[in-house]
């Protein structure tokens, strides 16, 4: 015979051996208890059954050690105890007596004559059994391991219930008296051990409604609603006073539990639908399995199969008990519970009274202070015999550069972890108490290494040993005249501000602080000057407020605000700095304020050519120096700057957020261009504390920096496409004769009400002109019967027509008129769809139209204009206008007029315009018969035309351009057009 494995061979040879033993000391015994007949009658094929058989006359008198889970015998102790640790994970096995061994099996009728076959039997033929009995008795089961990921364990109290009844369908025990052995024999070994729970799972009595840890507990529980029920006071379920406690360390983990309403025996078969997946290779496996596997995960693949019904991987452990789930109870994947294994921190139970700042327990906050070293000793762990005997004077002490807390070696790497949690710990988050009395006192002013020479304090001695003498400046505690650097006297001063009261440590209020207000910060200065936005017309107390309005401007046009005039100054400002304002004249009723204007339009210049215009040239450069004394944009105004250290010198020294460097003044934008391609650009800095820091280039101001330096610079104005006025975008404008005025200025139409406003703007702004004005058609919201012609706008600036044609048939819009007549409407063509704009393109044609959206934030939904057409009946009709001569213009006896041109208020002239049969017009009548020696007169549609949009005629892409210079690109002429139309007699006229 040939065996897959060792171990096969292994188990045929005890076989074979036990088979041998058991059939010399059965035949004597048979054959002198039954006749010759009858053995001659006895089937051959029960010979071999009756080698397992044994009377009690065979079986030996031998003491054995039993399992009481899986009923292996063992006949020595060490044996048994390894056997109850390995395999059913007791911790701690308790002292038990030794019992007679048994020969019945447990679970089938066969004997056995010693304890060594009984176990090979065990092994061989009831492995499965074994196992079932071990998953039935979970509530119960035996494990030390700790789950740190799906599962939590816990020490069972003297208070919880361990029994374990017998669980055996084929078979019980013989007697009851040999099931309380087991039972109190299962007792002893159960004194020690961990109950097994899940991370988010209940399972909830559908009788009673209370909660229970382990499906098993609702199945052996027989009180429903009694009086020691308790209430969750985080989700207000019901549990057994003993599980309340097991229920809360489950909220540690998650405050989502999801909970299985069981009903008596179904309480097993919920526990069954728990499958538990491996994140690692996403295959499911039992509870048992789930915790052996993970362990090896990484080392060594996992056999697994799959699962066509649910879509997922299962482990072999389980693939014939979860197909059969499948095939016998009808089971679908929704009847299943997939709980992840996850390797997870314990959260932190905010509620608990335990709990202080940022969920950290309260003891940390608790510290001792020695006298004798000034080191800071947590309270939990404060009787060290060092401190107690005063031997800790040659300690190596750290001072803490986040609070300047002193510390020994072993305690400040664990403060540094406290201020890495809460980012805004401080000392008054600490009480503090005397090591040797125990009462609560101040913290002693920390004393930091000095320089011998300069008597100056550093927080650390590696401080002390690289600064140079006399180089720096230093800051001088008013308290203690201590010479500090920056970074010390900012550690320093917060000991001074603290006094003791009943809940710790609060600060000082007798000791004045006197942050500096937002003029301060901002450059408020001795000459009161105000700063204001010629665009918006709002005012500003402080230069950098200005400066810091104008980063906001993404066009030329004002900013929406609500204002309030002064009424001494008669100046606008915003709410709140109207009420500083107001201050200053309540303070200073005599004072007069010098007002700076400054436009949009010139912002992001040179910084000089930028102080030339607000400033002006009268304004002397003392002056200015004056007024930005304590700017932080007295340099630079392209990027955005915010003060990180407000010094006393009044010198400004910039720092590079992204690089860590400090930069010259001179070339911020240098530096914010060339910071990404990692130029060089850094100054050597003067470690001076007394200068303010400026930090710019941070990455929250990344986006803020991209929209400044994007800014566009014009004027944007809407004009309705039907009647040519200028509307409010926001308005819903219709369409009626009113009373309208063109600027003389820019050519464009107003209504009378908007016409003094938008001439007061030209006086004002230097730079509101036609080349930077950006007009944008729109369509009108509703169209009235007009009785009379409209204005037509004489404006020759930047004119946006956003419009698109739409197929009726198939959605797809194009973007220009002549594309309608090259459109097929594809079924099976790609198409995609805008997220901005909803409109459908051809799938070629939608990543230009995306850079449309990126590069103009005008081009939106609202200012689009959508035009349908249907390709055949389109084509169709305009064949027929230019049959028929249907274009846009006004004949009067064989003279046609601009439409655009109804009224003129200069000098008039009248010309010539040929045009062919096939709608085409020119400029000579020579250029007319070339063309028509040609064309024949013949109508082609894939003939290059373009529509004139000053006066609607049709022309050849050549000529076109000339017409527009010769006839639209002088505004003091207006040209009147008659229309000569070629035909064959005029050519052959002219042969002739």
């Amino acid at each position: 015979m040939q065996f897959k494995t060792q171990q096969l061979l292994i188990d045929h040879l005890y076989d074979v051996l036990n088979s041998k033993k058991t059939q010399s000391s059965q035949i004597k015994p048979i054959n002198e208890s039954e006749s010759k007949d009858d053995q001659n009658k006895k089937p051959q094929k029960d010979i071999h059954q009756e080698q397992y058989k044994y009377t009690d006359e065979t079986i030996q008198d031998v003491k054995i050690f039993r399992c009481p889970i899986c009923s292996y015998c063992f006949k020595e102790w060490d044996f048994y105890e390894a056997h109850m640790m390995k395999k059913h994970n007791v911790s701690k096995v308790k002292e038990t007596s030794m019992v007679l061994f048994k020969p019945n099996c447990t679970f089938c009728h066969l004997q056995y004559s010693n304890y060594k076959s009984y176990n090979t039997h065990l092994h061989k033929r009831h492995k499965n059994k074994i196992l079932q009995r071990v998953r039935k008795q979970s509530s119960n089961k035996i494990n030390k391991v700790v789950a740190k990921k799906t599962l939590f364990d816990f020490k069972s109290q003297d208070h919880i219930s361990l029994e374990v009844d017998p669980i055996n369908d084929e078979m019980s025990f013989n007697n009851d008296k040999d099931i309380s052995e087991e039972k109190l024999q299962l007792r002893t070994i159960t004194a020690n051990v961990k109950v097994v729970a899940h991370q988010t799972i209940l399972f909830q009595c559908s009788q009673c409604n209370i909660h229970f840890l382990t499906n098993a507990s609702v199945k052996d529980h027989t009180e429903h609603l009694s009086l020691d029920d308790s209430e969750c006071t985080i989700c207000g379920r019901l549990f057994k006073n003993k599980d309340i406690h097991l229920h809360m360390e489950q909220h540690k983990y998650s405050n989502y539990i999801t909970v299985n309403i069981c009903k008596g025996q179904d309480t097993q078969e919920v526990h069954k639908r728990i499958l538990h997946k491996c994140p690692s290779c996403a295959v499911h496996f039992s509870k048992e399995g789930i915790l052996k596997h993970h362990t090896v995960c990484k080392m060594s693949p996992s056999q697994s199969a799959y699962c066509k019904i649910c879509d997922i991987l299962i482990s072999e452990d389980i693939k014939t008990s979860h197909y059969e789930e499948h095939n016998d109870q009808k089971l679908k994947p929704s009847d299943y519970e997939i709980v992840e294994f996850k390797k997870r921190k314990k959260r932190t139970f905010v509620r608990s009274h335990k709990r202080r700042k940022g969920g950290i327990p309260k003891y940390m906050f608790h510290l001792m202070q020695c006298k004798v070293c000034d080191c800071n000793i947590l309270r939990a762990h404060y009787k060290s015999a060092i401190h107690f005997r005063s031997l800790c004077a040659h300690l190596i002490k750290y001072v803490c550069k986040y609070c300047g807390l002193v510390f020994s070696n072993k305690s400040i790497n664990s403060h540094r972890k406290l201020h890495q949690k809460c980012k805004d710990l401080s000392i008054r988050d600490f009480t503090f108490y005397d090591l040797k009395t125990g009462k609560k006192i101040l913290p002693s002013i920390p004393v930091f290494p000095k320089c011998d020479s300069c008597d100056k304090h550093f927080i650390t001695k590696f401080e002390v040993k690289r600064h140079v003498c006399n180089r720096y400046n230093y800051l001088n505690c008013p308290k203690c005249d201590m010479k500090l650097s920056q970074t010390a006297y900012d550690l320093h001063m917060p000991f001074h501000d603290l006094v003791l009261s009943n809940e710790g440590l609060i600060q000082n209020p007798t000791i004045e602080e006197n942050p500096p207000s937002s003029c301060s910060v901002c450059g408020k200065n001795k000459i009161n000057a105000v700063f204001s936005c010629n665009n918006c017309i709002l005012a500003f107390n402080s230069y950098d407020e200005a400066i810091e309005h104008c980063h906001m401007h993404r066009d030329l046009n004002e900013i929406i605000i609500d204002k309030i005039e002064c009424s001494i100054c008669d100046l606008q400002f915003d709410k709140n700095r109207y009420d500083e304002h107001k201050k200053f004249h309540e303070d200073f009723p005599d004072a007069e304020c010098n007002h700076y204007k400054m436009d949009v339009f010139y912002f992001g210049s040179h910084n000089d050519k930028w102080l030339k215009h607000v400033f002006g040239i009268d304004c002397s450069q003392d002056t200015v120096d004056e007024i930005l004394k304590n700017s932080i944009y007295r340099h630079e105004t392209r990027v955005k700057m915010r003060l990180f250290h407000r010094g006393s010198s009044g010198v400004n020294v910039y720092k590079c957020e992204k690089c860590d460097n400090y930069i010259d003044s001179n070339g911020i934008h240098e530096h914010y261009m060339a910071c990404d391609q990692n130029i060089s650009t850094n100054n050597e800095h003067n470690d001076n504390s007394n200068n303010s820091i400026v930090i710019f280039n941070g990455k929250e101001d990344e986006d803020y920096n991209k929209k400044i330096a994007s800014m566009k610079k014009f004027y944007v104005l809407y004009e309705c496409r039907m009647c040519h006025v200028v509307v409010n975008r926001k308005c819903e404008h219709v369409c009626v004769v009113g009373d309208y005025k063109d600027c003389g200025t820019c050519g464009l139409v107003f209504n009378a009400h908007e016409y003094e406003a938008h001439v007061e703007k030209h006086k004002r702004l230097n730079s509101f002109k036609e080349n930077f004005m950006k007009v944008i058609l729109l369509e009108a919201k509703e169209q009235k019967p007009l009785k009379s012609k409209h204005q037509v706008s004489k404006f020759s600036g930047m004119v946006c027509d956003y419009t698109f044609y739409k197929c009726l048939n198939c959605d797809v819009c194009v973007r220009d008129y002549r594309s309608t007549f090259q459109h097929y409407c594809l079924i099976d063509a790609a198409k995609s769809k805008c997220n901005i704009c909803d409109l459908v393109f051809d799938e070629g044609k939608l990543k230009g139209h995306l850079k449309l959206h990126d590069t103009d934030p005008y081009f939106v939904r609202d200012t689009m204009f959508i035009q349908s057409f249907s390709p055949k009946n389109y084509i169709k009709n305009h064949v027929e206008s230019i049959v028929d001569n249907e274009i846009s213009t006004v004949v009067s006896d064989d003279s046609v007029t601009s439409s655009k041109n109804d009224f003129n208020t200069h000098s008039e002239r009248k010309i010539n315009i040929y045009k062919c049969k096939c709608g085409l017009h020119y400029l000579s009548e020579a250029t007319a018969q070339t063309h028509l020696k040609k064309c024949k007169g013949k109508i082609k549609l894939k003939q290059s035309k373009q529509n004139c949009s000053k006066c609607g005629l049709h022309f050849s892409p050549d000529v076109l351009f000339k017409h527009l210079i010769e006839h639209h690109g002088k505004k003091d002429v207006t040209f009147k057009y008659e229309v000569i139309q070629i035909t064959e007699l005029v050519d052959t006229k002219m042969k002739s």
